[in-house]
């Protein structure tokens, strides 16, 4: 369910930002969802056999996940806190 919910996120605000080369950077989304998905599971084995423990590559991956959010913080465009809404809504029907 998250994995939906960040792929979502993460396709709207790209669209919202690149309105031009939308289909470039969507392809380079989904680039970077598939090496996610086949990186992950290799990632924990090698982490697995050499911490030895659940509990250490559980936190070993909760390090690395806030690493990610801290980037994703400094690095979020603030355009899109603005308020008000860019959609253009037609009355005439």
């Amino acid at each position: 369910m998250a994995d939906a919910l960040i792929i979502t996120t993460c396709t709207s605000v790209c669209a919202i930002e690149f309105p031009q080369n939308t289909s470039h950077f969507l392809g380079y989304l989904e680039m970077s969802y598939g090496l996610g998905l086949m990186l992950g599971p290799i990632l924990g084995s090698l982490l697995m056999q050499i911490l030895g423990s659940v509990m250490l590559v559980f936190f070993a991956f909760g390090a690395l996940l806030a690493v990610g959010l801290f980037f994703v913080l400094l690095t979020f465009p603030s355009s899109l806190n603005q308020s008000g809404s860019s959609v253009v809504v037609d009355e005439n029907g």
